[in-house]
C-alpha cells in the first residue's frame, strides 16, 4: 500500500491494483501501529527489539523506502530517546543510520541470567600479582558495560577499587578519585613509584652488603690481633717490673735481714739471731 491508498498485486503474471478508501486505510494502519510501543529510551526497553519490530509493522503496511521508515520510526520516540534523535536527526536521514545510532546510544540491557553473572564477576575480580594495572582496569570497565552500561562513574570507581592490590589501593584512598579517568592516573603514578622504588632497592644494598662483609671480615682479624697484642706485649712491663721489685726486695732483705732490728747474742750484730750467725759456723 501507497500513499495514493492503491495495493498493487500480482496475478497470473498480470498487475492488478486494488484502491482502499480512506476510512479502511486508517484503520489497518492504526491496528498495527498500536502494537508499537513509544520508545523513550529507559534501560527497561530493548533497542534492538523495538525497532525491528517498529520496521516490520511499517513494512507490512507498504513503507519500504529507508527515509520514509526514518521519518515514520521517529514518530515513536519520546523523552529521552527523541530529545537524542532531535539533537542528531541531521545525520540520521536513513533507516540503517538510525538502527546503528539507536541501538549503540540505548544499548540493549542484559539477560536476568547474564547480568547476575556479570555481577559475580565484577565482587569476585582481584588484580593479579603480576597482571598490569591497566589490564585490570580495562577488564573490570568492561564488566562494568556489560552488567549495566548506564552505571555511574563512582559506581565504576568502586568496583576499580575492590579488587586492586593493597599496596596501589593504599594511595588511590589517599586521592579519593571521583571517575574512572582520575582512577587511572593515580594507580599509574602510584606504580611507577613503586618501580623506581623497587630499583633502588635492588642496587642501593648491594654496595652496602659488600661494605658490611668487608667491615665483618676485617673486624674479627683486627680484633683477635688486638687481644694477642695485649696477651704478648701489656704483661711484658709487669713482669719485668715485677722481677725488678723481687730483686730489689730481696736484696733489702739481704741488707736488713728477715728479722728487721733483732740483735745476734753471738756477734752482737743487728739483723740475724744466733743458728744464723756466721760465727756458729766458723
Amino acid at each position: 500500500m501507497t500513499k495514493s491508498n492503491k495495493v498493487k498485486a500480482e496475478e497470473d503474471g498480470q498487475q492488478t491494483t486494488y484502491t482502499l478508501d480512506m476510512p479502511n486505510k486508517d484503520l489497518v494502519f492504526q491496528s498495527q501501529t498500536n502494537t508499537i510501543e513509544p520508545f523513550t529510551g529507559k534501560s527497561t526497553q530493548n533497542a534492538q527489539q523495538w525497532i525491528s519490530h517498529a520496521t516490520n509493522v511499517l513494512q507490512i503496511q507498504g513503507f519500504n523506502d529507508t527515509h520514509e521508515l526514518t521519518n515514520l520510526l521517529s514518530g515513536f520516540l519520546d523523552g529521552e530517546a527523541l530529545n537524542w534523535f532531535q539533537d542528531n536527526k541531521a545525520t540520521l536521514t536513513e533507516w540503517k543510520e538510525l538502527y546503528t545510532a539507536l541501538t549503540q546510544r540505548f544499548p540493549s540491557p542484559p539477560s536476568f541470567t547474564n547480568t547476575f553473572e556479570y555481577f559475580q564477576q565484577l565482587s569476585n575480580r582481584r588484580q593479579g600479582l603480576d597482571e598490569p594495572t591497566a589490564d585490570y582496569y580495562a577488564h573490570v570497565l568492561k564488566l562494568c558495560n556489560k552488567y549495566t552500561p548506564l552505571m555511574s562513574d563512582a559506581e565504576r570507581v568502586d568496583h576499580l577499587k575492590k579488587g586492586l592490590r593493597p599496596s596501589l589501593l593504599e594511595k588511590v584512598l589517599d586521592r579519593d578519585p571521583v571517575n574512572p579517568a582520575q582512577f587511572i592516573a593515580v594507580v599509574l603514578k602510584a606504580e611507577s613509584n613503586q618501580r623506581i622504588l623497587q630499583v633502588q632497592v635492588e642496587t642501593g644494598p648491594t654496595s652496602n652488603n659488600n661494605n658490611i662483609t668487608t667491615f665483618t671480615s676485617d673486624r674479627p682479624q683486627q680484633v683477635s690481633n688486638f687481644h694477642n697484642q695485649r696477651s704478648y706485649e701489656e704483661p711484658q712491663q709487669p713482669r719485668q717490673q715485677r722481677w725488678s721489685d723481687h730483686q730489689q726486695q730481696q736484696q733489702q732483705h739481704k741488707q736488713n735481714g728477715s728479722y728487721g732490728g733483732r740483735t745476734c747474742y753471738t756477734c752482737g750484730k743487728k739483723g740475724h739471731i744466733l743458728p744464723a750467725c756466721h760465727l756458729n759456723w766458723a
